[in-house]
């Protein structure tokens, strides 16, 4: 006899909700710095691996980055689950029906060949190295028809996670979404006035700001050469 599972998710934002029912097997967002991203990640993962056994991963550029961003996100939402077990040095959670969530930094992508997958998060995409999706994740998570992708970061220019963008907004199979710090709702309007005014520059350079927080991807990556022309 299957035992249900009820978790706390009352303190996610209505965009986080949204995705979360709607999402596709292929998904891509585009979010403000500080968006909760890592949350909403780790609440896909834990809801695809209570429904489906299998394994799933949450990657970031850095496997010190995972840990410091995504090990107490999975901790405190997988700890409402019974009989879950952690281990800490392998960043690894096991769920009671056999499933396995696994926190990797994507530098050292060959250590992640060869192994079975069912789900994956790549957050901070545009950090990652070329060829970590396409020739190492992808063939994995395409021997399952029911597999997942989540890609989701902030824009650091014309790169890698700006043309999968624009290439999954003419794709159905795709679920996309863009929210600035305006769309989300997690900030006030004297918290946005703030955030601006802290990420300008005394030469009235507001970049940075239109970068994290308004998503603009035309913004130069800061110490550029040839960043203002």
């Amino acid at each position: 006899m299957k035992q249900k599972i009820n978790l706390d998710l009352s303190f996610l934002r209505p965009w986080q909700t949204k995705f979360v029912q709607g999402m596709k097997k292929f998904n891509v967002l585009v979010l403000h710095r500080r968006a909760w991203k890592t949350i909403v990640a780790i609440v896909v993962l834990l809801f695809k691996a209570l429904i489906n056994k299998g394994t799933y991963w949450y990657i970031a550029p850095f496997r010190s980055q995972a840990k410091t961003i995504g090990w107490d996100a999975l901790n405190k939402i997988a700890s409402q689950i019974p009989w879950v077990v952690f281990n800490v040095s392998e960043l690894k959670c096991t769920l009671p029906n056999g499933s396995v969530i696994t926190l990797f930094g994507s530098d050292n992508k060959e250590a992640l060949r060869g192994l079975d997958l069912k789900g994956v998060v790549l957050d901070e995409y545009a950090d990652m190295p070329q060829g970590l999706y396409s020739e190492i994740l992808f063939p994995m998570l395409n021997a399952h028809k029911d597999s997942f992708t989540l890609w989701i970061g902030t824009p650091k220019g014309y790169n890698i996670f700006y043309d999968l963008y624009m290439r999954a907004l003419d794709d159905s199979s795709y679920y996309t979404m863009l929210a600035t710090v305006y769309d989300t709702g997690l900030l006030d309007e004297e918290q946005i006035a703030d955030a601006k005014k802290e990420m300008t520059t005394a030469q009235w350079d507001d970049s940075a700001f239109r970068q994290e927080m308004l998503l603009d991807w035309g913004v130069a990556v800061k110490w550029s050469y040839y960043g203002d022309e």
